[in-house]
C-alpha cells in the first residue's frame, strides 16, 4: 500500500476531496453539538411549571391556571394572542 503522500502526488484532486470531506464532517459535528446545547437550554425554560401550588391542592381551577405568556412560549407562536386583530380579517 502506498503512503498518502504518493497517492496525492499521483492524484492531486484526492487531496481536495479529503479536505472537503473533513470540512463536512466537522460541520456536521458542530451542528450536532449545537443541537444538544440548544435542547439543554430549552429544557430549563420550556418544562418549568407556570404555577406553583402545594402537593395536595384539591382545586381544579388552580391546576389549570396558566399564564398567557408561558403558553405562547410553550406553543412558540410568532405573535402574542392579544396582537391578533380579528376585525381586520373582514
Amino acid at each position: 500500500m502506498k503512503p498518502i503522500q504518493e497517492k496525492l502526488k499521483e492524484k492531486p484532486w484526492l487531496g481536495w476531496v479529503i479536505f472537503f470531506l473533513t470540512v463536512l464532517v466537522v460541520f456536521m459535528l458542530g451542528m450536532l453539538a449545537s443541537s444538544i446545547v440548544q435542547r439543554r437550554a430549552e429544557a430549563v425554560f420550556a418544562y418549568t411549571p407556570a404555577v406553583t401550588f402545594s402537593e395536595y391542592e384539591p382545586r381544579n381551577s388552580v391546576w389549570g391556571n396558566y399564564s398567557h405568556v408561558n403558553m405562547t412560549h410553550i406553543l412558540k407562536l410568532p405573535i402574542q394572542l392579544s396582537e391578533v386583530n380579528i376585525t381586520a380579517a373582514r
